[in-house]
């Protein structure tokens, strides 16, 4: 017998009267990072294995690529239990959007897009299509560049794609109601929000 396959969503919802409760977690950052960092912990793993004493270079040097690779994780670790240990909320009501102590306006909301780390911006007008916007602007690395520009540009892609916010046009002013996100975690998210902002507007 075929057993359904589970969805995976980082967020919930729940109703409160009219009111419907996002909880979502931030997107951990991918564990490519370990060897994008090779830069910043190969000194201290250096000094790592000059301690340990290795018996011969050979020896020393894969030490030296090992250590490397687990001060890589231990970081990546950290960054991410840090990143994703809190639970961030906000709320869609019928007269607006309530992110903390604050509350927006239906009235004064004029859009809601996806942005992205550079500034990039679209507005999703179809639940499985961005108009206008492509993951690939976060721009690819050049075989001819250095290593430390290489790790320094990986960095910032891996960054980069779990950076993505769901923001709104509030008046002149663009903020964000869920930010730290995967491409796919804020399309989902995205899509869910407009269902029930567009389910509220057409209701009252």
């Amino acid at each position: 017998m075929n057993s359904a396959v589970q969805a995976k969503y980082n967020f919930t919802t729940h109703k409160e009267g009219n009111d419907t409760v996002f909880q979502y977690k931030k997107t951990p950052f991918s564990y490519k990072l370990t060897f994008s960092l090779a830069l910043i912990t190969a000194i201290p793993a250096i000094i790592i294995v000059f301690m340990l004493e290795p018996s011969s270079v050979v020896s020393g040097f894969i030490l030296w690529f090992v250590v490397m690779i687990i001060l890589g994780l231990i970081i990546t670790f950290v960054i991410n239990f840090l990143r994703t240990r809190n639970t961030n909320t906000f709320r869609v009501t019928t007269k607006g959007i309530i992110i903390g102590s604050k509350t927006y306006d239906n009235d004064h909301i004029h859009s809601y897009f996806i942005q992205d780390t550079y500034g990039n911006e679209s507005e999703m007008v179809v639940s499985t299509t961005v108009i206008g916007y492509s993951p690939s602007l976060v721009g690819a690395m050049s075989q001819t560049t250095n290593l430390a520009k290489q790790s320094g540009r990986e960095i910032r892609k891996i960054v980069a794609d779990s950076n993505y916010k769901i923001c709104m046009r509030y008046g002149t002013k663009n903020i964000a109601i869920a930010k730290g996100l995967g491409l796919n975690e804020a399309e989902v998210l995205f899509d869910k929000v407009k269902d029930i902002v567009l389910g509220k507007t057409n209701n009252q």
